[in-house]
């Protein structure tokens, strides 16, 4: 009997062993987390409206980035919003190097594509927001004062819904590599 036991116990222990190292083989093998392609951030939700603190990047061949530089420009707010326009990956290395950072500023590992328009927090380095829509409404709100003319070219410029128009992807976002 004494036999019996020891080699029930050698095949528990055996079979308790081989399970640490599955749950082992799992645990370190599990790939990083990016972060979700839309980013909402907003202006006045975690982040102050400051004179400068923010940057625009866009696409000159996306339609979403053409909208939100056309609000841009009509609200007068190239001093307090500065804007980084990208070309291809080979003509503007350093704006999408900088790109880059602030997505794995905001997520850490971040290995997906980069995608414009985004508004970007220069005081902590992060994306705030790549929705065309949010961006377009912190433009013409907290940025530009939320004065009735901002309101009104907001809806001249996006449809009394705060739609973006057609933009490359569904979400009003296109990849800027």
């Amino acid at each position: 009997m004494s036999q019996t036991t020891t080699t029930t116990t050698s095949a528990i222990t055996t079979a308790t062993t081989m399970a640490m190292t599955t749950t082992s083989a799992i645990t370190t093998t599990l790939p990083a987390v990016a972060v979700p392609t839309v980013l909402r951030g907003r202006i006045g939700a975690g982040f102050s409206p400051a004179p400068r603190r923010y940057r625009l990047y866009l696409s000159a061949d996306c339609p979403a980035s053409r909208t939100v530089l056309d609000l841009h420009t009509r609200l007068g707010l190239g001093e307090a919003v500065p804007v980084t326009v990208l070309g291809p990956a080979e003509a503007s290395p350093a704006g999408h190097a900088e790109l880059r950072r602030a997505y794995e500023a905001t997520g850490h590992h971040y290995t997906g594509m980069l995608t414009v328009p985004a508004l970007c927090d220069t005081w902590s380095g992060r994306i705030v927001s790549n929705h065309t829509p949010d961006i377009l409404r912190d433009l013409a709100g907290a940025l530009a004062g939320d004065s009735r003319a901002a309101r009104t070219a907001l809806t001249v410029r996006t449809g009394p819904a705060g739609r973006a128009g057609r933009g490359c992807h569904s979400q009003g976002i296109c990849s800027a590599e």
